[in-house]
């Protein structure tokens, strides 16, 4: 009888929110989704964002080549393939992740075989995070948008 009173006191209150945290992941970014109709058109795709003035340029080839995974020209811009391992039909470019905190202006512009299909300029709406609550870690400053074309 003497140790349950012990380890509620030991757990904390339900009013205690450090003694309730979970163990929730964040990461610090811009997602930029991209909404497209499957199935994506068979070619080489290039993004193309203009990041404050920064120019990365992200590109891949469908259907995807395991050999050939396609990337980005930037450490902390990443290029998001799905279905690389499904039929043609149901690969898809996904999104764009950039690990930055301070943007102010995104331009995408993306290509098909050279061709421009679509752009458009985003100014990301920032907020900070913290997905296991109140006095919890971690902190996380993100913002996202999509992109359908």
């Amino acid at each position: 009888m003497i140790l349950l009173p012990l380890l509620l006191v030991a757990c904390g209150s339900p009013d205690d929110t450090a003694g309730f945290c979970t163990e929730i992941g964040c990461v610090d970014g811009y997602s930029l989704d991209l909404e497209h109709a499957l199935p994506w058109s068979a070619g080489d795709w290039s993004f193309v964002l203009d990041l404050d003035g920064d120019i990365v340029t992200c590109g891949t080839t469908l259907p995807f080549d395991e050999h050939e995974p396609g990337g980005c020209d930037a450490d902390d811009v990443m290029l998001v393939r799905s279905g690389t391992a499904l039929p043609p039909a149901e690969q898809e470019v996904d999104g764009l992740e950039v690990g930055r905190v301070d943007l102010g202006t995104v331009i995408v512009t993306v290509f098909l075989d050279g061709v421009q299909v679509a752009t458009e300029t985003f100014t990301p709406v920032w907020e900070t995070i913290q997905p296991n609550g109140p006095g919890c870690e971690p902190t996380c400053r993100v913002a996202g948008d999509s992109l359908a074309f």
